[in-house]
């Protein structure tokens, strides 16, 4: 699963993770071994973004027509992500005499009908999941097309090509896989935590089969985050941590599985302090996505805040067949 594609390329691809606090660009010069050639980050003013939708494309424009120069990626095909808050994941049966070739059109007639989403605009992919001889079951990844084409006409108006965008789960999962920190059996729950917002997502058989987005409250300024964030920030989190977990085991699942792993990733400055704290609540275990396995071109260490972008780079590397 890719989620959607709108160009082919040949050429090296730019990968660019937007959030409300920054933009992010990482860039493979080689697939194997892997290289990663450049990499670099930019604050963006409050307001700019604001819950993963743009605000100030003015500005916006501005920041980013910098962005290209000082990168010198003008003109190049490009990947993004869409912002988390406008990811919706269904798990949806369909009849078994639906043919594979026929699923996409059944989806589109039945969102809005039978399918129901947050939105009227979608986009969509899917995956099976199984097949029965009543049934099969299609994992749904849908988001708000006015969301989708408004970064896409951002991009393709600083003279870039978008040519896919994806889902952070499935880029931070491509991560993860990189890492050799996942296996299909697992049932594995990823926790990234930015600045402003923490994705709950959990994945078996390399599909991504839940995620929830959470908005974390307080600003963030640089070392005064710490004292500015409420003290129950954490309590706060980890509670809705432990929800995730309780409804995946005994809603999803009937009490017959659970999250057997969970991952953690982002560039939150309290981001130890929650692993620390989850792994003292929890029985499973709880690791620090550290990005070992690849080198630079300068020989840098590729911080955490980049397993999105890098695992969208990843996209050119064939790792699993699943995604």
């Amino acid at each position: 699963m890719g989620f959607l594609s709108f160009l082919s390329s040949s050429q090296k691809t730019a990968n660019i993770v937007f959030t409300d606090h920054c933009i992010r660009y990482l860039e493979l010069k080689q697939t194997s071994p892997l290289l990663v050639s450049s990499m670099a980050e930019r604050r963006l003013p409050d307001g700019v973004i604001k819950g993963g939708r743009i605000v100030d494309e003015e500005t916006l424009l501005f920041i980013l027509e910098e962005c290209i120069d000082e990168w010198k990626i003008k003109r190049k095909p490009v990947r993004y992500v869409v912002p988390d808050p406008f990811v919706i994941l269904r798990k949806v049966s369909i009849p078994a005499e639906i043919r594979e070739d026929e699923m996409e059109g059944y989806l589109f007639l039945e969102i809005g009908s039978s399918i129901h989403l947050p939105f009227e605009d979608p986009v969509f992919d899917y995956s099976l999941l199984a097949s029965g001889h009543e049934k099969q079951e299609v994992l749904l990844v849908a988001s708000q097309e006015e969301i989708v084409d408004g970064f896409k006409r951002l991009l393709e108006e600083v003279k870039l090509k978008p040519v896919a965008a994806d889902i952070a789960p499935l880029a931070l999962y491509r991560a993860v896989l990189h890492e050799k920190k996942a296996s299909p059996h697992e049932h594995t729950m990823l926790l990234h935590m930015d600045e402003q917002l923490l994705t709950i997502s959990i994945f078996h058989k390399h599909e991504p089969i839940f995620t929830r987005p959470i908005p974390l409250d307080g600003p963030v300024k640089d070392d005064e985050v710490v004292e500015s964030y409420p003290v129950d920030l954490l309590g706060d989190t980890l509670n809705e941590i432990e929800k995730v977990m309780n409804f995946y085991r005994y809603s999803l699942n009937k009490g017959e599985q659970s999250v057997s792993k969970t991952i953690v990733s982002g560039d939150h400055p309290r981001l130890f302090e929650l692993r620390q704290q989850l792994q003292d609540r929890i029985s499973i275990p709880v690791e620090l996505l550290s990005l070992r396995n690849v080198t630079t071109f300068n020989d840098e260490k590729i911080q955490a805040g980049y397993a999105i972008a890098f695992g969208l780079a990843l996209k050119e590397v064939q790792l699993s067949e699943t995604y």
